[in-house]
């Protein structure tokens, strides 16, 4: 929702385009909001998918995809005469464009909005869970996009750091611009949660990366001590860690007290936020920002979320919410169970959470620098 959110927000001061790949819902939802949208789509090659399902292409599927993703943004934008042209969420979309048209020789300016890099996330990743995710030549290709482009934006001083140290790219070249939260869209409920039952959150890919083993060994030893308390798990979910975990719930006879749901929508997530008494975000691999801690902050909720990253930044510690060191499960259990006897500090870390999000990154405080760099860069 970043690309709508920022479209939406600026839309009054310049005339956006949004370019994306070919997606029913999201033709009909920018043609409702009044933004001009195009489309591109992919051709299924039969061929690349065969080498990659008997194993001879590896990780060249995520390689090729990408790359002809990029191929077809630049002849789609080759015809255009924009003033800006930013470039979100695959790093390496903007390589054949960055090819066809240097730095020296186009008159349009090019933003890469960067989240996480593959040269910084791959690290974070088990050699079992690599295929299907890297990209030959992932760096690589990077590295160029970073070092042609003509700047690059970050939501945390944290990612403009690493970038810096992994791509050696000129700090004057990084500006940090938090991303945007709808605080209208993400409010607390005005009805107060009269369940009797403490649950706790969490939102996104249910996988190891995530720390959702962490949590579950947390909730594990939570769930033994104490009885009216719950587990909710939302997103997509790796098939075979979801299998092990659902047999360690089982073995310890709690598997009762989780609630399992695939992907939720957009606009479904405030009733989720809203219904846990805490959310937490254990991730152990790297996160930029961490869109779920500043939803929930949002939505007025106590959240604890591993120490990583960006979410530094996006949590005031002890303040607005509560950090532990990433995988210690020891530690997650005792962040728990304090939030859970002392309700409040608990209301306190929300309503802090709230007021912390309104101030820090909601379209009201962000809009005017969103503004203000793309006038600069324009000049």
């Amino acid at each position: 929702m970043y690309n709508y959110k920022l479209a939406t927000m600026i839309n009054d001061s310049f005339n956006v385009t949004i370019l994306s790949e070919k997606n029913e819902m999201n033709r009909v939802f920018y043609k409702n909001k009044g933004i001009n949208f195009f489309e591109f789509k992919r051709e299924k090659r039969i061929l690349i998918d065969l080498l990659y399902r008997i194993n001879l292409l590896n990780n060249g599927l995520r390689s090729f995809n990408d790359y002809e993703s990029s191929r077809i943004i630049a002849e789609k934008l080759s015809t255009q005469s924009d003033s800006i042209l930013e470039f979100m969420d695959i790093h390496s979309e903007s390589y054949v464009y960055q090819k066809r048209f240097p730095k020296n020789k186009r008159n349009t300016k090019v933003i890469i909005r960067s989240h996480t890099p593959w040269g910084l996330l791959k690290k974070y990743f088990l050699p079992k869970e690599i295929k299907g995710v890297d990209a030959w030549w992932a760096f690589k290709r990077e590295k160029f996009c970073f070092e042609n482009c003509d700047l690059i934006t970050v939501p945390s001083k944290d990612l403009k750091a690493r970038l810096i140290d992994i791509y050696k790219i000129n700090d004057k070249k990084i500006v940090v611009l938090p991303n945007i939260i709808d605080t209208d869209h993400f409010r607390p409920n005005e009805k107060p949660n009269i369940s009797k039952q403490f649950s706790i959150l969490y939102l996104g890919r249910v996988e190891r990366g995530k720390g959702v083993g962490t949590l579950i060994d947390a909730f594990i030893k939570f769930a033994e001590k104490y009885k009216k308390v719950s587990l909710i798990l939302l997103g997509h979910s790796n098939k075979k860690f979801l299998k092990e975990s659902i047999s360690k719930l089982k073995n310890k006879k709690i598997l009762d007290r989780v609630e399992i749901h695939g992907f939720v929508d957009y606009d479904d997530l405030p009733t989720w936020y809203n219904k846990a008494s805490l959310v937490v975000v254990p991730s152990e691999i790297y996160e930029s920002f961490s869109y779920t801690v500043a939803q929930a902050m949002s939505c007025g909720k106590a959240v604890i979320a591993s120490k990583i990253g960006g979410v530094l930044e996006t949590v005031d510690n002890g303040e607005s919410g509560s950090l532990f060191s990433p995988g210690n499960k020891s530690e997650l259990f005792k962040k728990i169970e304090e939030l859970y006897l002392d309700k409040e500090k608990r209301k306190k870390l929300g309503l802090n959470a709230r007021a912390y999000v309104q101030k820090n990154f909601s379209m009201e405080t962000l809009k005017p620098r969103y503004i203000e760099l793309y006038k600069s860069i324009k000049k």
